[in-house]
């Protein structure tokens, strides 16, 4: 009873020894293997990964696997609990499940994702013939979900250590290209402001279009590079109304009505400025791009319990089929979008500990608000 004892903590304390960060998987894996030969009272154990179709050892105990016993889990044996997705129990010698030479029982068991797809299986050799128990596959299954649950995490790890470096890679790509952008949107003022009168039309265009790409790169990097908040305490409601006239100001302004917010009671947050700025800004470009000519864009503000809202309303609808994925990033309906407004707008509210809400519906058109933690006098 003391070694089953002692085993069951040798078993736990490898069990509880995975961590998603750790490079060396197949240890952890093999630590597994290990587990299953003391908890079930096996001569060999094997992790393997469904690969292309096929049966991958990434782990066994003992150390070492026999090319008999590769070519086992790649045979009937082992190709039956991945196909079927269910644990298979072979007490003594079966003709239909050959078993590699030396050995006569097998415990098989499926590693399944948390969606239910198998990601492999663990495998348990006898010797001996024995009859597997129900303890035994619950075992087995025990280990199996571990071992699931550490190819999963990891691959997730990995997958997030990717990303990590793609961003760092675009926000060092993005950052290069500001200084040239800055350089071609001055020298187009200047031209603009001197250059010939009859070539103001192109210059224009020109010089709308130079200020997009900015947009779109300090969207990117707003995106891509932490944010670092400096706060103060303000009232949101004289913020926005000191803006109200910059933002008419705006070139997407210029083809519908910006209402101002109705004054009231002070609503003091603690928060960054410029990144409200930054906020403000976005909700309402977003707002004067989606209402048709001569339409009006509503700047409303208020206060729900603990929360302070700032809300930009516009006639405009969004297709429920992009609300429910919204604000994931990359995703417009706009030719010359950049896809990251809304994004960058939900990153900078949960950087304060606020919330995004998009509402939108035939009758009633779309509301976008961000809602920080109040702060009362």
């Amino acid at each position: 009873m003391s070694s089953d004892v002692e085993a069951a903590r040798r078993a736990i304390s490898v069990l509880l020894a995975w961590d998603h960060r750790n490079p060396a998987i197949d240890r952890y894996l093999a630590g597994v293997a290990r587990v299953a030969v003391e908890l079930l009272h096996v001569d060999r154990a094997v992790v393997t990964i469904a690969s292309s179709g096929f049966a991958r050892v990434v782990a066994a105990a003992p150390p070492g696997v026999s090319d008999e016993l590769v070519h086992a889990v790649h045979g009937s044996v082992n190709d039956v609990v991945s196909r079927t997705g269910r644990p298979v129990m072979v007490p003594g010698a079966d003709e239909a499940l050959k078993l590699p030479s030396g050995f006569t029982a097998y415990l098989g068991v499926p590693l399944r994702s948390e969606g239910g797809a198998v990601l492999g299986t663990i495998c348990a050799f006898s010797r001996s013939p024995r009859g597997f128990t129900e303890s035994d596959l619950a075992t087995g299954r025990l280990l199996a979900e571990c071992a699931a649950r550490s190819l999963e995490n990891h691959q997730l790890y990995e997958d997030a250590l990717g990303l990590a470096r793609l961003g760092q890679s675009t926000a060092t790509l993005v950052h290069e290209l500001r200084s040239p952008l800055t350089a071609i949107t001055m020298g187009l003022y200047v031209l603009h402001r001197d250059g010939p009168t009859h070539l103001r039309d192109h210059l224009s265009l020109l010089l709308g279009e130079a200020e997009r790409l900015d947009r779109m790169v300090r969207d990117a990097l707003s995106f891509a590079q932490p944010l670092q908040l400096h706060r103060e305490l303000f009232d949101l409601r004289a913020f926005v109304v000191r803006r109200i006239e910059l933002l008419r100001a705006l070139p997407e302004a210029a083809r519908c009505t910006i209402a101002a917010p109705q004054y009231g009671d002070p609503l003091r947050v603690e928060a960054d400025r410029d990144r409200l700025v930054q906020v403000l800004f976005n909700l309402v470009r977003n707002a004067c791009e989606a209402t048709a000519d001569r339409g009006t864009v509503r700047i409303e503000l208020a206060r729900e319990g603990g929360r302070v809202g700032l809300i930009v309303w516009n006639p405009g609808v969004i297709p429920q089929h992009l609300l429910s994925r919204l604000p994931a990033p990359f995703l417009t309906t706009r030719r010359n979008g950049s896809g990251l407004g809304l994004s960058v707008v939900d990153r900078i509210a949960r950087a304060h500990g606020g919330t995004l809400r998009i509402e939108s519906g035939p009758g009633r058109g779309t509301a976008v608000s961000i809602w920080l933690p109040a702060q009362d006098s």
